[in-house]
């Protein structure tokens, strides 16, 4: 070994010979000093013997290090003398205002004698070694006599992080920092107090939940603070140091989940996005896991995940203001103050314990400082909420009250709307109870007088009755169909002839002996037709028998003509003229309107439901054509119609060609009603057929597998299987003859189905003689 080598090691085994701690002497001591400046320090493993400790020659200086100590599984001790230099006895007060310690001892002895004494109190002047301290906020004094000189060890174990922030004075000094401690402890809980009050008081009047959850929040974060200073413990809530833990643990997942609840509900987590609402499910969900884990014996585990957990808290609760703030909930400024306020009172309370600071207020008050600014920012926030919400509300209200103005506005309209459409209603069924019993009267009064006395007038007056009850049921199946939006307009070919004889046999009925009409066709007998007959059928006759209404003595006269362009059919005119009264100028505009009679009342010149021009109007725009009307009074009213004729880019369907004349014809006729069937027996007799009768559709299936018909007329609504059915399987039999479908339902919906069915024609009842020889005739039968 080299000299130089030796000189070292003789250095490092005499150096803790003469290692010394600092000296702390009353007598010269003016104002308290942190012991932190003065001590030694030795970290040990736990269970280790003071005497162990006295002799150990590892002691180091604490300087250029903090007074803070982290997480530790060991033994913390300090080490220092106090002295007396005067001629009196003085007693020295220590105050450890923040201890966060799990246990503490203190031990005294004597530099010159080496003697251990056994005098040293805490604050509850218990002899230590009867009872070791646990707390937060530890006092004790030393009797220091006359010209003495006393070592002191101070022995600290923790689950949490330390502070050796110890304060050392004499008992004047000490006391009055204590009392400023208890006094600020004081004020701040009736500042707290005075809060919770008034929100309750607001909670209460306003019935708003957001008060209550800021009460919660405020008292459990509040009395968090409270016991994490140890008053709660000094105050004897409870007696058990461990349970003082414990409470503490428990308060702190607790007053965040208050705050999120409040934070929901001031700033309406649910209205922003979808991450915000995700973490706040998160934070929510895991603070009450900490409340679990913080009934786990071992508080490493709470440690450890409840500091990460509560900085994503706040982040959050920075973050969610800030969206709030950044859509003009600007009350979301001082919610945002509020935790950036606590956040500050905890930074400072924790560097205060870790670091170190000259500053009493950041050492010993910034937590209390910080929770009671959160407290004012935030109950400010909730007033500026609330005064928003009642504005909202105030605005709500006026708005509900002129809307509620409005609606028995319209609730007035709608009621004077409707007793005039109770009165037009009324009026209607007048009208419809006239029109269908003033034809029906004449079908019985003729049918009377034909019992009595046979004559052509009387037969002529029940042609009359019954076509025109014919029409009016017509007019209000159509207008019925119009109203359910379930016309349809059914294609199909058919002869011009079918048209012209419908016109002819209504004017025959309807005119009078004064009247004269006329109908000039310029269109060959054999021109078919690309339309829907029903409709077409209904359109003239309405138009026609309006002309005769108007025209008690007069002329007329109906043309119709087809237009031809590039060689090709195009287009039918018809114009119908009469020379009656004619309508008024001021009233032309208003007869294409449903239920609009030129008169009123008992008094009618004459006599319709007001809904014949409206349904014609309605036919020939569904037809894609037109409409127009020129009538001068006293003069007459001409009808113009125009409308397609042929079938664009479509060939001519096909005509069914029949049996020879000269051969006897056979005739399957399908219906339920025993009365209706008798009646087409005997015009299908008068037209020489053979007539073969089923009463229902599977009767009318197996005739038509074992016998040849030329022609079927078949009825729809029967009993066992209905007209469709019944087609369909005729067909699938190979049945290539006509079927025509003989049915009172005569809705568009009907043509179609009966054409969907197989069905070739389609004819309502009541069933008029000319109109089914003219049918027949078009298929060559």
């Amino acid at each position: 070994m080299s000299y130089r080598q030796q000189v070292c090691l003789i250095l490092l085994l005499v150096a803790p010979l003469f290692s010394w701690a600092g000296n702390i002497d009353i007598t010269t001591l003016q104002t308290p000093v942190e012991i932190w400046d003065f001590a030694e320090r030795l970290t040990t493993p736990r269970n280790t013997t003071v005497e162990d400790i006295a002799n150990s020659h590892n002691w180091k200086s604490v300087d250029r290090e903090t007074p803070g100590r982290g997480f530790s599984k060991q033994t913390e001790w300090l080490r220092f003398n106090v002295s007396n230099s005067s001629d009196q006895k003085k007693r020295m007060r220590f105050f450890w205002h923040h201890a966060q310690i799990g246990s503490s001892n203190i031990y005294l002895r004597d530099t010159k004698t080496g003697d251990w004494l056994p005098t040293i109190h805490l604050s509850s002047l218990t002899p230590i070694e009867d009872r070791p301290y646990r707390g937060r906020m530890l006092e004790w004094y030393v009797d220091l006599p006359a010209n003495s000189e006393y070592q002191l060890l101070l022995s600290a174990e923790s689950n949490f992080s330390m502070s050796f922030r110890i304060l050392a004075g004499n008992e004047a000094d000490l006391g009055r920092i204590a009392g400023d401690t208890y006094n600020s402890t004081y004020l701040f809980i009736g500042f707290i107090l005075a809060l919770v009050l008034y929100n309750a008081a607001l909670a209460l009047s306003t019935k708003e939940s957001g008060y209550w959850f800021y009460i919660f929040y405020i008292t459990m974060v509040s009395l968090y603070t409270l016991s994490l200073r140890g008053f709660l413990f000094e105050w004897h809530w409870y007696s058990d140091p461990i349970w003082e833990q414990r409470v503490v643990l428990f308060l702190a997942p607790l007053s965040l989940i208050f705050a999120l609840l409040f934070a929901d509900n001031i700033l309406r987590i649910k209205y922003q996005p979808a991450l915000f609402k995700f973490v706040f499910r998160f934070c929510l969900f895991a603070q009450f896991i900490m409340l679990a884990v913080a009934a786990y014996p071992s508080i490493d585990i709470f440690v450890s995940l409840f500091a990460p957990l509560s900085i994503v808290v706040v982040v959050f609760m920075l973050s969610s203001s800030a969206w709030v703030i950044l859509h003009k909930g600007y009350y979301a400024i001082l919610f945002f103050l509020g935790w950036l306020a606590l956040l500050l009172g905890i930074a400072g309370h924790q560097y205060s314990i870790i670091i170190g600071v000259g500053t009493e207020l950041l050492g010993r008050e910034s937590l209390k400082t910080g929770t009671a600014l959160e407290a004012i920012f935030l109950s400010w926030a909730m007033a500026l909420r609330v005064q928003r919400l009642r504005k909202e509300h105030e605005a709500l209200r006026k708005q509900h009250t002129q809307s509620l103005q409005e609606m028995n506005e319209q609730l007035a309209d709608k009621l004077e709307l409707e007793q005039e459409l109770n009165n037009q209603k009324n009026e209607l069924l007048n009208i419809i109870s006239h029109e269908l019993k003033t034809p029906l009267n004449i079908v019985y009064s003729a049918i009377d007088l034909l019992r009595e006395n046979p004559s052509s007038e009387h037969i002529r007056d029940l042609a009359y009755g019954s076509d025109r009850l014919r029409r009016n049921v017509d007019n209000l199946v159509l207008l019925s169909e119009l109203n359910t939006q379930k016309l349809r307009v059914n294609y199909q070919y058919f002869s011009i002839q079918n048209l012209l004889s419908a016109l002819n046999e209504t004017a025959e009925v309807t005119r009078k002996a004064d009247q004269q009409w006329k109908l000039i066709s310029n269109v060959s007998p054999e021109y078919r037709i690309y339309s829907d007959e029903r409709l077409l059928t209904i359109l003239l006759e309405n138009i026609v028998e309006n002309a005769f209404k108007f025209s008690p003595r007069g002329i007329i006269k109906a043309v119709v003509w087809v237009e031809t362009t590039n060689g090709q059919d195009d287009r039918m005119i018809w114009n119908i003229e009469d020379d009656g009264i004619g309508i008024p100028e001021d009233k032309q505009t208003k007869v294409f309107d449903l239920f609009f009679q030129m008169d009123h009342g008992k008094t009618r010149g004459a006599e319709g439901m007001g809904i014949g021009l409206p349904l014609a109007a309605e036919i020939i725009k569904r037809l894609y054509g037109k409409i127009t009307l020129e009538s001068i009074p006293h003069k007459g009213t001409l009808v113009h119609l125009e409308y397609p004729s042929a079938a664009p880019n479509l060939e001519q369907q096909r005509v069914p060609i029949g049996l020879p004349g000269n051969k006897e014809r056979c005739v399957l006729v399908v219906e339920d009603n025993h009365i209706n069937a008798k009646v087409l027996v005997r015009l299908m007799e008068q037209m020489h057929y053979q007539v073969v009768i089923a009463d229902n559709g599977a009767k009318a299936v197996d005739l038509a597998a074992n016998r040849h018909f030329d022609l079927i007329l078949m009825d729809i609504q029967m009993p066992v299987m209905d007209g469709f059915e019944a087609t369909r399987q005729i067909r699938a039999l190979g049945f290539e003859g006509i079927i025509i479908a003989i049915t009172a339902n005569d809705t568009s919906e009907d043509r179609n189905n009966a054409q969907q069915s197989g069905m070739d024609d389609f004819l309502g009842k009541p069933i008029r003689f000319q109109q089914l020889k003219t049918k027949l005739r078009s298929f060559n039968l």
